[in-house]
């Protein structure tokens, strides 16, 4: 089964994915195979905004996307399947939070952020990596209902989709979107204020 096209019309791709879920329901692994593929990435970058950790990202999106496979049957099709993957990301990652907050309480210690990897000889790359390492390490001092709140901002997912994965209405998102991104902004800019050199309004964006 050959991967689905990443340009293709948004009708045609529901399309698409609607037939391939409705034989991966009957026990077809390998129709499932071409959606895994499609949003493997996203939802692993989504997992690494919530737990910070690239190992744990990679564990967890991996358990996201078996759960999927698993509930194929409790599907609603009157949802975007990436709306659907999103919400049971944000599910396992919650899981692995807790599993984590236990493991602390029953063993002591902390869980170190990860270093990110950078490329070996390309500037540009490293600098994209040390970024990304900034803002991972900046979400997790974040309230775990905002980091949430802007993973899913990340995800661009309508607003009811992206509430509905969370288990809340638009507007209480928007109210925690509104408030997680101050905060990031504030945090990002005590700890690198050399990322807002160039930015009169002193906010920043995510």
């Amino acid at each position: 089964m050959a991967a689905l096209p990443d340009k293709m019309p948004a009708s045609v791709r529901l399309e698409q994915e609607a037939s391939l879920v409705v034989r991966a329901r009957g026990g077809d692994e390998a129709a499932f195979r071409p959606l895994v593929e499609r949003y493997q990435a996203r939802i692993y970058n989504l997992c690494l905004r919530l737990l910070g950790r690239r190992q744990d990202a990679e564990d967890a999106a991996q358990d996201a996307f078996l759960r999927a496979w698993d509930a194929l049957a409790r599907y609603d099709e009157s949802r975007p399947f990436v709306a659907w993957l999103v919400e049971i990301a944000v599910n396992v990652c919650r899981d692995r939070r807790r599993a984590v907050w236990w493991r602390r309480v029953i063993f002591g210690g902390e869980t170190p952020l990860e270093q990110a990897d950078p490329a070996e000889d390309a500037d540009a790359a490293l600098s994209r990596q040390e970024t990304l390492r900034r803002l991972v390490a900046a979400l997790q001092d974040l309230k775990p209902a905002d980091r949430e709140a802007l993973a899913v901002f990340a995800e661009d997912l309508p607003a009811a989709e992206a509430a509905r994965s969370l288990g809340i209405s638009a507007n209480a998102l928007y109210v925690r979107q509104t408030r997680a991104r101050a905060r990031l902004a504030s945090l990002l800019k005590e700890r690198y204020p050399e990322l807002f050199a160039d930015d009169a309004s002193g906010e920043g964006e995510w």
